[in-house]
Parts: C-alpha cells; structure tokens; sequence
C-alpha cells in the first residue's frame, strides 16, 4: 500500500495486494482499493474504505467489492488496539446485491 499525508489530519491509501496458489483453484487473486483516514486525536482514527476484489478463475474478473467504514483505536501504545468495521459486500455470487457485516479486529503486540 501506498500512504499519502493530505493534512494534518487525513491520510490517503491506496491498496493493492495480490497472491498466488498453486495448490487452490484459484491461482491469483488481487485487491485494489483505497481509503481516506481521519486522524481524531493521536489515539483514533475513521476510515472510509472502497476496495475491489478479483481472481483468475475461469477468467479474471471482478469478484466482490466492498464499501466500509472503520473505527481504529489504540488502547495501550505499542501494545493493545482494536478496529471496528461495519461493511457492505457486493459479491458476484449474490448478484452484486449489497450484503451488510460487520468485523471487529483486536491486536494485542508483545
């Protein structure tokens, strides 16, 4: 990912991931995408996030996309910090129908 400090206060990211398997059906899938965050004090963060999703199988094209908003907040410095992330999937196996989730991160570093 590529990080752009717009202000004091947003940042710019632009995302893209790929990765290979040999051993799956799916040899290549890829990630692009980005996401503008908002710094609120040294401790949180929201970030707006659009990313896209594809693989290679039968013939590459797009999978999913994804549109979400996330909370991050560190707990403890270098130590403990969570990242709530309510979301909106359009996947191609539902018809590109929109389906709402919701994903909850904790990462605790030692």
């Amino acid at each position: 990912s590529l990080n752009i400090l717009l202000t004091k206060k947003y940042t710019l990211t632009f995302i893209n991931e790929g990765e290979y398997d040999d051993k799956l059906d799916i040899h290549f899938r890829a990630t692009n995408g980005a996401s503008i965050t908002d710094a609120i004090g040294e401790t949180m963060a929201l970030s707006y996030i659009l990313l896209f999703d594809s693989n290679n199988l039968p013939t590459y094209h797009l999978d999913s996309y994804d549109a979400a908003i996330a909370w991050n907040q560190l707990l403890y410095k270098r130590i403990l910090d969570y990242q709530l992330i309510p979301h909106l999937n359009f996947a191609k196996a539902n018809h590109y129908k929109g389906r709402a989730g919701i994903t909850l991160n904790v990462n605790l570093n030692f």
